[in-house]
């Protein structure tokens, strides 16, 4: 199977969670096929690149409202501001 980055799928995470189309099912999911859930020096699964698939999927699932509930505000507004035209 030919190795995808995160980068390369066309995400669609919205506010709410959704579910997939059978095409997005198949294009997500198949990148994972095969791979098994390890830790590797204390992380979860072998690369950043398969980390961020791993949540780009979770994220389309559950939205973002449900994500954000899962930290502190202020590191969420810290890493927004951070981005290229983000706002302090």
């Amino acid at each position: 199977m030919e190795a995808t980055t995160p980068g390369e799928i066309d995400w669609d995470i919205r506010r709410a969670g959704r579910s997939w189309t059978p095409a997005e099912f198949t294009a997500r999911a198949s990148r994972l096929l095969g791979m098994d859930l390890e830790i590797s020096e204390g992380k979860l699964l072998g690369s950043d690149e398969s980390r961020l698939l791993l949540l780009g999927m979770l994220l389309e699932g559950v939205g973002l409202d449900a994500a954000v509930r899962l930290g502190d505000p202020e590191r969420w507004r810290a890493a927004v501001a951070a981005l290229p035209g983000g706002r302090p």
